[in-house]
């Protein structure tokens, strides 16, 4: 199982969600785990799967605390304009593997990832922290950590 949708109603905190790329994995939140490195990513990560939560994504809110973050779902290309903070951007595919990960510093615009799927926005230093690389499998797991507001 990886990166993916939990097929169940009644979703217990900590496991992981089967993996459909069709649809996202809820509203969250999800802890979001690299198997390859054996690290988190972050713990409190919500899903923005609809029109208005991923063009909202960041906007307007304080910066992310380490373990928050969004997924934003379906997205293949984020910015960082009106934003007050740095990010980092992980793309990730329909098979849940790492396709592109970067810094993305306040008022600049990523380049589109045709092949991503979901975009997953982290505290700025994840990606070095995790040591997360392209390549690299994620899964995501219900977590137990309490609702995030975006």
């Amino acid at each position: 199982m990886h990166w993916g949708v939990d097929q169940d109603a009644g979703r217990e905190p900590d496991r992981p969600i089967a993996w459909s790329p069709r649809r996202p994995p809820g509203p969250g939140p999800v802890r979001v785990i690299n198997l390859t490195r054996g690290t988190v990513l972050g713990d409190r990560i919500t899903v923005a799967a609809s029109w208005r939560a991923r063009a909202r994504g960041l906007l307007g809110r304080p910066a992310l605390a380490p373990g928050e973050g969004l997924v934003l779902w379906p997205c293949r290309w984020v910015h960082g304009l009106g934003m007050a903070f740095a990010i980092d951007v992980v793309h990730v595919d329909r098979q849940g593997r790492v396709v592109a990960a970067y810094r993305l510093d306040p008022g600049r615009v990523g380049p589109p990832v045709w092949r991503g799927q979901a975009v997953l926005e982290l505290p700025a230093g994840t990606i070095a922290a995790t040591g997360t690389r392209t390549g690299d499998r994620l899964q995501w797991m219900v977590s137990a950590a309490g609702d995030v507001t975006v």
